[in-house]
């Protein structure tokens, strides 16, 4: 496997024009049959590349919602077929973007399961060591970057509002990148609100590491796609509850749906996990075994190629 890096973002014409020659050469010298974009530029390129060279290609969207107006829809090209990673994604690159059924196709992301298998009781105790987190704590995860459209403000703002008794029982734990403006103003919020005992930063960790702390997984993500943390604490037979955006479908069944991102609404299912109400063990191994057959890299790979060969059938 190689990479190649080409600059797909610049608007000068003649830096489009090198970029599709280099993509061009890319794609002979490799002797490519179907390029697969996972980016509005890329698709975008691929269809300038289109006006010149035969290629057949595809596109993948990631994330719902995005820009759909009518400018935003005039430039997006999905070529062949537009692979949407969850149901939501689907509906928004039918009922907005406009695309055709027919040319839509459904892989929901798929993850390498092999070392997310369920934590013993002596691995709990040991990340929870390392965590400087008691035994006796109720802990739940925040697996992503920190950045605004994850919505730690509201699980900030939530913690604020337990009572202190609420609170001694506790523990927030952070995974992602301890730096920038949003990050600060997390740091500054929690001192306002004298809660840091109830919050740890621990920095990027892998997924067996922090979800191996955890009685229960958070995503109250104002946007996203489908939520990979969610499919990681299914392996690993976490419980999970998220917000209802892209992915929520798919999953409806194997995790706690939260109505909406508010603090107040986060608040409540905090408090449900605290009550052990949300924990529900018949409900975590429908999960288990839900990942286990939809969201495998193994999986996910076998669905993709099947697109693949789809296209290049009708070529």
């Amino acid at each position: 496997m190689s990479f190649v890096r080409i600059e797909l973002r610049s608007k000068n014409p003649i830096r489009i024009y090198d970029s599709l020659n280099k993509l061009h050469d890319l794609i002979s010298k490799n002797r490519i049959d179907i390029v697969h974009c996972h980016h509005r530029m890329a698709a975008l390129f691929m269809a300038l590349y289109k006006l010149r060279w035969r290629m057949p290609y595809i596109w993948t969207l990631h994330l719902a919602p995005i820009p759909c107006d009518p400018i935003h829809r005039w430039m997006t090209h999905y070529g062949s077929k537009a692979i949407a990673v969850s149901y939501e994604v689907g509906e928004l690159l039918r009922d907005d973007i406009k695309v055709p059924d027919a040319d839509i196709a459904y892989v929901l992301n798929g993850i390498d399961e092999s070392q997310l298998k369920p934590a013993s009781i002596e691995e709990k105790v040991k990340t929870r060591e390392r965590f400087e987190i008691a035994v006796d704590k109720v802990v739940i995860a925040l697996h992503s970057r920190i950045a605004p459209v994850k919505n730690h403000e509201a699980v900030v703002e939530a913690v604020g509002m337990l009572t202190p008794e609420e609170r001694k029982r506790l523990v927030i734990v952070c995974s992602g990148k301890q730096c920038g403006d949003y990050y600060e103003k997390i740091q500054k919020r929690i001192e306002e609100l004298r809660i840091g005992d109830s919050f740890r930063f621990c920095g990027w960790v892998t997924a067996r590491e922090i979800l191996s702390s955890a009685d229960a997984l958070m995503l109250p993500s104002l946007q996203e796609g489908f939520g990979l943390n969610c499919i990681e604490a299914m392996f690993m037979r976490i419980p999970v509850l998220r917000t209802q955006t892209a992915g929520y479908h798919d999953m409806r069944d194997y995790c706690v749906g939260m109505e909406d991102a508010s603090s107040e609404t986060v608040l409540k299912y905090i408090r449900r996990v605290l009550l052990g109400d949300a924990l529900s063990q018949e409900r975590t191994e429908r999960a288990e075994a839900f990942v286990h057959e939809k969201c495998t890299v193994k999986v996910m790979t076998e669905h993709t190629v099947a697109v693949y060969k789809d296209v290049l059938k009708k070529q």
